[in-house]
């Protein structure tokens, strides 16, 4: 698709309409010369304020001009029609309505959950799944879960599990965002609770019964059941894999690699008001058990054995909704179940192989899960975890336009992160930043977490177009050991959601308030890193490094990284960033002017999924206008969300989507659904409320 340009001037809505309470604007693709725009309705005619027109850098199409809307208008139907010099254009209609966005979307996405259900002969398959490379023959009851992808029939709890800051969170992050959503509609748009929460909870646990079934004896999950991409039954096998589908005997799942939110999901699927095929005991039962053999063994599953931010964030919201879970009352777990297909497949016929790691790998099956939970474990464990995530919180340091080396980037002696007291408030998160550099390593004490002196980060550069920021520009979380910046393609705003939901389930801990100060920190941060640059749809901008490359500010995913192959759309990615958004801008204390600018935020991602963005493609298939078509063999079904835009294809400063330089057979970059999106969208959805 090309974007829209000067040469076809139009005027960009979200096709799906937007809410009575959302922010609201429309984006104007015109030539830069003087135009008026104004707003036709149920009550007439308005004459808008267009904002400037204007080239986003590096980016085809456009000039584009962002037209904001009245905050407050009427329910009904609306277009925008602009007028210049030899040009007169009117929009698409768009609906204002309560609940416009939740009402038209959410429902077709739990439909498309239901659709990608594993089921049928792949189930019959997967009730006895096989370990790639085991002679013994041992198999384990996998059935139920969602597959993974339109052209990919796997189930996954992460896939890029070679990888140190790239593993997305898969089949378990739906079964939590689905639990989440359901939250977040009975706290704030609770009239449609009666429509959508026993739908949501009960899809939720369809997932958690996949994930209960789906351990190890240890207590710990598997990776992930894969096919080589080939579609043949044969083929599946529980592995994880490596780049071009190479499968490996390494099965068990690490916190950063799908445990963390497989615990959490169990954890919260625990506290509903109903059972699933497991009762409510066994999930809770299951979560307490890997939490425990993680607890000592994570590092043992990781390819390079050293944690990164990953494992913090992911640990981190396990712990927390175990610890959440375990302070209400349960009725008493059944005996204990590891669901292997075999009534005799005890330990001692694990299909775990002798000769997969030393004496040492908790992947003997003798090197199980231990003496059980220990009573506050979950809670402490929590405290720790966010500790060190608020450690990893690096103040921008930069004046604006300042180069960096690599060194710069990684010299992590001179990087400590920025100071805030334990009793700072919410604006503490803005002026003083949040967490300790001693904090990682000292534990969870009310010292380790607020005191350090803070010295600011690494100095980068703003890209093009740079514009001044407040301070030394914003502040970014460390990714790994090495010092290079957290950046994500599917979860850049779960760290900051697993911040916020500690303090609020914690909230008498004394790392609660660190932990909500560097939340919202870190997206008022990303909020001006979006406005460094010409910016009319408000697309987030991130700190990235390329891999041997150095730091710099992009709007998009870049191509050389650790996968060594993996780039794609980015629809998860911003849909996480506007759940956080909605969250932080319900902060007690935030002001006005930034709890205006956080909505802005949310709802400006929610406008480009469902089609305000440059190529005028709702990304939400069977809904809006000019949906993707991604394969006759393997359509998108309705409901579900395509990976999205990304950088050009030969040039990561430009926008592509379904570019016409791009091989044909790498389409699935761009037009193909996958569950992370759909589920970061169902909860940013639920969250914009």
């Amino acid at each position: 698709m090309q974007a829209k340009d000067s040469q076809t001037p139009c005027v960009l809505v979200a096709h799906l309409g937007y809410g009575t309470s959302a922010t609201k604007a429309v984006v104007a693709v015109l030539p830069d010369l003087p135009f008026s725009a104004e707003l036709h309705g149920p009550d007439g005619i308005s004459v808008l304020r267009p904002g400037p027109v204007e080239h986003v850098p590096g980016w085809t199409g456009g000039p584009y001009s962002r037209i904001p809307l009245p905050g407050v208008l009427a329910p009904g139907t609306y277009s925008v029609r602009v007028v210049a010099e030899g040009l007169d254009v009117r929009s698409e209609p768009f609906v204002v309505a309560p609940e416009r966005l939740q009402r038209q979307t959410m429902s077709d996405v739990l439909a498309y959950f239901k659709a990608m259900r594993s089921s049928g002969e792949i189930d019959r398959k997967d009730r006895a799944a096989q370990f790639w490379d085991d002679p013994s023959g041992a198999t384990v009851d996998a059935r139920g879960g969602w597959l993974d992808a339109s052209g990919d029939t796997s189930k996954f709890l992460s896939h890029l599990t070679y990888t140190s800051t790239m593993s997305p969170q898969q089949i378990p992050l739906c079964a939590w965002a689905m639990l989440a959503a359901r939250d977040e509609l009975a706290a704030h748009t609770p009239s449609l609770t009666p429509v959508l929460g026993a739908r949501l909870r009960d899809e939720a646990l369809w997932g958690a019964d996949f994930l209960t079934r789906f351990r190890s004896p240890t207590g710990t999950f598997y990776t992930g059941i894969f096919d080589a991409l080939t579609k043949r039954l044969e083929e599946r096998f529980i592995t994880a894999p490596l780049q071009n589908s190479v499968r490996t005997t390494r099965y068990q799942a690490a916190y950063r690699q799908g445990a963390g939110l497989a615990i959490a999901a169990l954890a919260r699927a625990s506290t509903t008001n109903t059972d699933g095929d497991f009762p409510r005991s066994d999930y809770l039962a299951a979560a307490r058990a890997a939490f425990t053999h993680l607890e000592t063994h994570n590092r043992d599953y990781l390819f390079d054995h050293t944690e990164s931010i990953i494992d913090d964030y992911a640990a981190l919201l396990a712990a927390t909704e175990l610890a959440r879970a375990e302070a209400l009352p349960h009725p008493q777990p059944q005996a204990e179940t590891v669901n292997p297909i075999r009534p005799d497949a005890g330990n001692d016929s694990s299909p775990l192989r002798p000769d997969a790691g030393n004496d040492s790998s908790p992947l003997r099956p003798e090197a199980g899960g231990g003496s059980g939970p220990v009573p506050g474990a979950s809670r402490a464990a929590a405290r720790r975890r966010a500790s060190a995530l608020i450690a990893r919180y690096v103040r921008g340091a930069a004046a604006p336009g300042e180069g960096a080396g690599a060194h710069g980037a990684q010299n992590e002696g001179a990087d400590g992160p920025p100071t805030v007291g334990l009793d700072a408030g919410v604006h503490g998160a803005r002026d003083a930043g949040a967490g300790a550099r001693g904090a990682r390593d000292a534990g969870a004490g009310a010292h380790g977490a607020g005191a350090g002196a803070a010295s600011g980060g690494p100095t980068v550069g703003l890209g093009a177009g740079g514009r001044g920021l407040r301070g030394g520009g914003p502040g970014w979380f460390r990714g790994d050991e090495g010092g290079r910046p957290f950046f994500h393609a599917a979860e850049p705003g779960l760290p900051i959601l697993a911040l916020l939901r500690f303090a609020e389930v914690l909230h008498d801990a004394p790392e609660a308030a660190p932990a909500r100060a560097t939340a919202l920190r870190a997206m008022l941060d990303t909020l001006d890193r979006t406005a460094s640059v010409a910016n009319p749809f408000g697309y987030p901008r991130a700190l990235t490094q390329p891999l041997g490359g150095v730091p710099r500010e992009s709007f998009f995913f870049p191509h050389a990284n650790e996968t060594g192959y993996w780039w794609q759309g980015e629809n998860a990615a911003i849909a996480s960033l506007s759940a956080a958004a909605s969250s932080c801008a319900r902060l007690d204390g935030v002001s006005d002017e930034d709890r205006a600018r956080l909505r802005r935020f949310a709802d400006d991602q929610l406008a480009w999924i469902t089609g305000r963005n440059p190529f005028d493609s709702s990304m939400v298939q069977g809904r809006g206008r000019n949906n993707a078509d991604y394969s006759s063999d393997f359509p998108n079904l309705p409901g579900g969300i395509v990976n999205g835009v990304t950088s050009g294809w030969s040039d990561e400063d430009d926008v592509a989507f379904l570019p016409e330089d791009a091989p044909e057979g790498d389409s699935w970059r761009w037009a193909e659904q996958w569950i992370p999106h759909t589920g970061w969208f169902l909860l940013a959805v639920a969250a914009a409320g």
